[in-house]
């Protein structure tokens, strides 16, 4: 066994950032889908012994040199898996002898993938910082899973609509051969399933009578809710639609995938690939397929790194209470369920942290049902979420068969709600969850809001007086002064959330948003006067300035300036502050989706400064 410590603190690595995969922990859930095809016996992964993280983020996945047999394959195949992950940009065989660092990838072989540290083999200790902070080799044309998924998912869903098949009928079609498929990879699909067609799992939706079959199997054995669904609909379907779903089932011969890559179904191995991957790539395709939707409710997808950290970010601030384990947290604006998804990861690790020992199927329903909560105004978007929530639920569960214990309740309307939007597909004009359809149940009931609400401005949305003066009769309760005004400018979504998160957060709870940054700096169409409101009804503990890298793959697709802002649910006291810090471009680390966050030198901004000068 090689002593991964000795070599890693060689290299300029700490050995405190290691996580060994053979001692388990809370730690370890993001890596869930790793450690359990270890445990299962994957004779590849095998040889995968951990994970180094750099600034809370994986950075190389360890491989013992020893158990690899000479086999080139062995280790080609190791770096496609890890791929499928999404996250850690390298790979580090080591042996006895110290290092090979190898670009992880979904295409080519290891061999062509090897990194060259010849600028840092004077000094082998700065190798692991050399990788960490300049992303060496890192090519520019990378394929991405998650753009991988989506032009897969946006190609079925694209066919489907050309073959006539309603909009919310397509998504809960490819979500169930999805969920399906997702069963068949992870080797929990049992046999009398696979039996209803004659070619096996990968057949199951081939024809209208095994499509029936299957989904009649689902709702008995999970809950059809999640992705409703009449036989009478897929007996409906023309031949093409059958020939759609079936790719999406096709698997890999025997399981085991080429090492020549091509962009189709039957090359993913989704017992590798993280829900949240999936989350992403669907609030990605909601955003291209319904552009106008887009416009007018104003949501942009979250790359699932940005939403780790402002989870992590806020359990931290949680954690000084010491009730973590416990926390209600709400995404008002939830889209396909990325900061859910987060969050339920993170509260079961709290959970394993408080109990001692791992939460079993029962423990993750309690977490599920009673400590998540997500609004949206788009039904499409909250099917998504369902059917990654019941993903995670699975992909969490040390122990997920027999499968019939893991049938779930109907997660409306007390995980997720739909609050207003159109019945026709057609743009909402309402409020949704800004408006006073959410009840009085949801005032002072969540440790923890979070999210990326809508950045649209000028939406022109019904009843938009009545939430003006909502906002400002809270400005005026919380700062103390009658004469206070909080305007809304250009009727932008996502300040009202800020202000609606006060009332739905207990007090001294958290509050987390993902915002465009004019809330920063713009000057003009009463904007200062806003500021200035909000920051002295809210007690803003940091603010991470994105402004210098939109349009890197940091947030790939946005344009505009963003940031993140994080509060506690309490009007400031005299002299309060936060952390005010502004990530710069760094070219090689901003393209490989990475970026530096250096909260020691972060300035210190007083509200009363804001305050003061507003502008």
């Amino acid at each position: 066994m090689i002593a991964f410590d000795d070599i890693l603190q060689q290299y300029g690595g700490d050995p405190a950032s290691l996580l060994k995969f053979d001692v388990d922990g809370p730690e370890l859930l993001p890596y869930a889908t790793l450690t359990a095809a270890r445990l299962s016996g994957d004779l590849d992964l095998a040889a995968l012994g951990g994970v180094y993280e750099w600034q809370d983020r994986p950075l190389l996945f360890l491989v013992d040199g020893t158990l690899l047999d000479g086999n080139p394959q062995r280790l080609s195949r190791i770096r496609r898996l890890v791929a499928m992950r999404g996250d850690a940009p390298y790979l580090a065989v080591v042996t006895s002898g110290g290092m090979t660092i190898y670009q992880v990838g979904l295409e080519g072989d290891a061999a062509q993938a090897r990194v060259s540290i010849s600028k840092a083999n004077d000094d082998r200790r700065i190798v692991i910082p050399h990788l960490g902070n300049l992303r060496p080799q890192t090519p520019a044309n990378r394929r991405w899973i998650s753009d991988v998924i989506l032009r897969l998912l946006t190609s079925a869903l694209d066919e489907l609509a050309h073959l006539a098949v309603a909009d919310g009928d397509a998504i809960s079609l490819v979500g169930r051969a999805l969920f399906v498929r997702f069963l068949a990879d992870r080797d929990i699909l049992p046999e009398s399933v696979c039996a209803i067609a004659a070619d096996g799992a990968s057949a199951l939706f081939d024809s209208a009578p095994t499509a029936v079959a299957t989904s009649a199997w689902l709702d008995e054995t999970f809950n059809g809710d999640f992705l409703p669904l009449t036989a009478a609909t897929i007996n409906s379907l023309p031949r093409q639609a059958f020939d759609v779903l079936g790719h999406i089932l096709r698997r890999a011969q025997d399981g085991q995938l080429q090492l020549g890559w091509q962009e189709k179904w039957d090359m993913l191995d989704f017992a590798h690939i993280p829900v949240g991957v999936l989350s992403q790539a669907y609030e990605r395709y909601l955003s291209h397929h319904e552009p106008e939707k887009q416009r007018t409710e104003g949501g942009y997808y979250t790359p699932r790194h940005i939403a780790e950290l402002m989870v992590r970010a806020a359990f931290a601030a949680l954690g000084r209470e010491g009730k973590t384990h416990q926390a209600r947290v709400l995404d008002p604006a939830a889209g396909a369920g990325v900061f859910l998804l987060t969050a339920f990861r993170q509260l079961v690790a709290e959970r394993w942290r408080h109990d001692g020992k791992r939460p079993d199927t029962e423990t993750l329903r309690q977490i599920l049902y009673g400590q998540i909560t997500g609004f949206d105004i788009n039904e499409a978007a909250l099917r998504f979420a369902a059917l990654g929530l019941y993903l995670m639920s699975i992909e969490l569960d040390p122990n997920p068969e027999p499968l019939q214990k893991l049938r779930f309740k109907n997660l409306r309307p007390d995980v997720l709600r739909k609050f207003g939007g159109s019945h026709d597909g057609a743009p909402s004009k309402d409020l949704g969850s800004l408006g006073d359809e959410v009840g009085v149940e949801h005032r002072a009931a969540y440790d923890l809001v979070i999210g990326n609400p809508p950045w649209a401005t000028a939406t022109k949305l019904s009843n938009w007086s009545s939430l003006e003066e909502r906002i400002s009769r809270l400005a005026r309760e919380r700062i103390g002064d009658p004469n206070v005004r909080a305007p809304i400018p250009n009727e932008v979504l996502d300040l009202p959330f800020v202000w609606r998160a006060m009332e739905w957060a207990r007090p001294c709870g958290q509050i987390a948003f993902a915002l465009h940054a004019r809330i920063l700096f713009q000057r003009g169409e009463t904007m200062p006067e806003a500021r200035n409101a909000l920051f002295g009804a809210l007690d803003v503990t940091g603010i991470v300035n994105g402004t210098e890298l939109r349009r890197t793959r940091v947030w790939p697709e946005i344009s505009a300036p963003f940031c993140l802002l994080f509060a506690r649910n309490a009007v400031p006291t005299v002299g309060a502050g936060f952390r005010f810090t502004s990530p710069h471009l760094e070219g090689p680390l901003n393209q490989s989706g990475a970026w530096r966050i250096d909260a020691a030198n972060a300035e210190i901004v007083t509200n009363q400064d804001v305050r003061r000068r507003p502008e």
